[in-house]
């Protein structure tokens, strides 16, 4: 079921009251009011994948021919790759602090091939002779529409952060984690993995030296104890709810502007998607 929530504003186009389903409230998804407006690392994902499909069509006008892997998203509309990065048991069973990956390993490795593989002067010339010519056609979403609905989200979350309730509760979630053994253990959840802790399990990015994909024994054991005191302290459940209530403010008062927006971002979902299905390589 969905809650309807009726907003009083009128658009200044049509004169009529405007009228917003919020989603479902789904904490395990984390799914927030201003969901639908934002572009997500997947939709991001696909964005880029289309627009190696238009570069590479391009290429091989010109003589230089490369298969484009075939990619599946299925696994990127999953919980933990889309607006934040869900954390609770499950996904540190599997992760531990790593991010989930939008990708299967098959994909991933297939695509990172790709866009490693060397190029000679001649296809690289090329590349940025196709670039100029794609120029504006090729799908994009833009700063401007990726940035905009970020920015409500990110004044919810810090509002929600410092809430009295939510930093009652991550006082309950130190109390919980003080038999963890973290040595620079942070005043609430959103410092964790800590300084340490990150440079323990390779999640540091350094130069020239990508964080590493491994989630050890002992990074698994911290995560899971550290998604459960957030649950026992009830921190996670407490600060949803803040944020959710600050969201629902922000899109009342911005709820035009914003559904502009959404239908910029749904344009150019639309484009994306005829790209990938006239020219992603066959299964």
């Amino acid at each position: 079921m969905t809650a309807v929530l009726l907003l009083t504003g009128c658009s200044a186009s049509e004169g009529q009251t405007a009228t917003l389903q919020l989603p479902a409230k789904n904490q395990a998804q984390w799914a927030m009011p201003l969901d639908r407006y934002v572009v997500t690392n997947a939709q991001l994902a696909r964005q880029s994948y289309a627009t190696a499909i238009l570069l590479q069509k391009c290429l091989a006008d010109k003589g230089f021919v490369r298969t484009v892997p075939l990619l599946h998203f299925e696994r990127a509309q999953q919980r933990g790759a889309g607006i934040i990065n869900v954390f609770d048991r499950d996904v540190a069973s599997k992760s531990g602090y790593h991010t989930p990956q939008l990708l299967s390993p098959g994909d991933q490795a297939a695509w990172n091939q790709y866009l490693t593989a060397p190029r000679s002067d001649g296809e690289l010339a090329a590349s940025d002779s196709c670039n100029e010519e794609m120029g504006d056609t090729e799908p994009s979403y833009g700063n401007q529409s990726i940035n905009f609905a970020m920015s409500f989200v990110g004044a919810a979350l810090n509002g929600a952060r410092t809430d009295s309730k939510v930093l009652e509760a991550a006082d309950e979630w130190t109390r919980c984690m003080a038999s963890s053994g973290v040595e620079d253990l942070p005043r609430t959840p959103e410092g964790m993995p800590s300084d340490s802790l990150r440079q323990k399990f390779g999640l540091k990015e350094e130069k020239d030296k990508p964080a590493g994909t491994e989630v050890s024994a002992l990074e698994t054991h911290l995560a899971l104890a550290d998604a459960e005191c957030r649950e026992t302290s009830k921190y996670s459940a407490i600060r949803y709810q803040a944020e959710w209530n600050r969201q629902v403010s922000l899109l009342k008062e911005n709820f035009e502007a914003l559904e502009a927006a959404g239908k910029k971002i749904s344009a150019t979902d639309a484009r994306i998607s005829r790209v990938i299905s006239k020219y992603a390589p066959a299964s």
